[in-house]
């Protein structure tokens, strides 16, 4: 599915501040987790184009940027996540919650989305669902 790029205002400026500052192409992945009627975002971790976490190899002020916009950004995240998946929080009888994870691709300016429903006894993974910033 395709978007238009006013769909993503926050993360395609923040995607444009960061390519400066990191020199290379990079990944945000920002993590997710719903259960007993509750849903919430759980952090950002900048990645390397290749996959693997930059940890503490991120610049500090890149850091920074994130923590200043990481409200707004899980906002426009969770409207998309809202939209795909109505209730996706909600826990009850034999469906435990949900999880997932977004990963923002500098190079390829999409952002792909990966969600599983956990069931009390198994587990349902949805295809993932690529949309362009």
């Amino acid at each position: 599915m395709r978007t238009t790029v006013t769909k993503y205002p926050t993360i395609r400026n923040l995607m444009s501040q960061l390519k400066p500052i990191i020199g290379k192409d990079f990944i945000l992945h920002v993590t997710y987790s719903g259960s007993n009627d509750s849903g919430w975002f759980d952090q950002i971790f900048l990645r390397n184009e290749d996959g693997s976490d930059m940890g503490m190899s991120a610049p500090d002020n890149a850091t920074r940027l994130i923590a200043s916009l990481e409200r707004e950004v899980f906002e426009e995240l969770g409207n998309t996540l809202e939209r795909r998946f109505p209730g996706w929080e909600i826990g009850d009888g034999h469906v435990m919650g949900s999880c997932g994870y977004f990963t923002i691709s500098s190079k390829e300016r999409t952002i792909a989305q990966h969600h599983e429903v956990l069931f009390e006894s198994s587990q349902d993974e949805s295809p993932d669902e690529v949309e362009h910033f």
